[in-house]
């Protein structure tokens, strides 16, 4: 009987750990978890950077050379990757549109949702292109901007 009960115990332990190993197997894990929360960081860094281009192009006119906190624009605007390993990407593609970009670790786990009218995210890239309010479009992807097709606002 004794006997009976270390073996139905055991069986119990191994199905118990085998359970757990399945369960690492399906979610990846911490380590997995990591990496997703880090991306998650990653694009909501992207879209405060965002806000804050916007709100100093409303105030100066036109799209800023970087981002940067003033008194008007948001603060605590985030400037390094959360891995600690490099810094976000501001560029202007032209005098309404710009992109900020950032090396994402699993692209392909984003979730969809942040885009807009005025904003496109791809992951695959980690940049996120996005416009002014107003007349024009943003430019179609890997597609080069042709600067005599842009309209100006009135």
């Amino acid at each position: 009987m004794t006997e009976t009960k270390g073996k139905a115990t055991a069986a119990i332990a191994i199905t118990a750990a085998l359970a757990v190993i399945a369960g690492f197997f399906v979610s990846g894990g911490p380590m997995q978890a990591r990496l997703e929360q880090r991306d998650q960081t990653r694009r909501d860094d992207i879209g405060l950077i965002n806000q804050n281009i916007r709100c100093q192009a409303d105030l100066l006119g036109r799209l800023p050379e970087a981002p940067q906190e003033t008194g008007a624009c948001p603060a605590d605007l985030p400037t390094e990757d959360p891995s600690g390993e490099g810094t976000y990407e501001y560029s202007i593609i032209d005098e309404r549109v710009w992109q900020v970009c950032a090396p994402f670790e699993q692209p392909g786990q984003m979730r969809r949702g942040y885009e807009s009218a005025y904003e496109e995210f791809n992951a695959e890239t980690g940049c996120s292109v996005s416009r002014l309010h107003g007349s024009g479009s943003l430019p179609a992807e890997n597609e080069p901007m042709d600067q005599n097709t842009v309209e100006p606002s009135n």
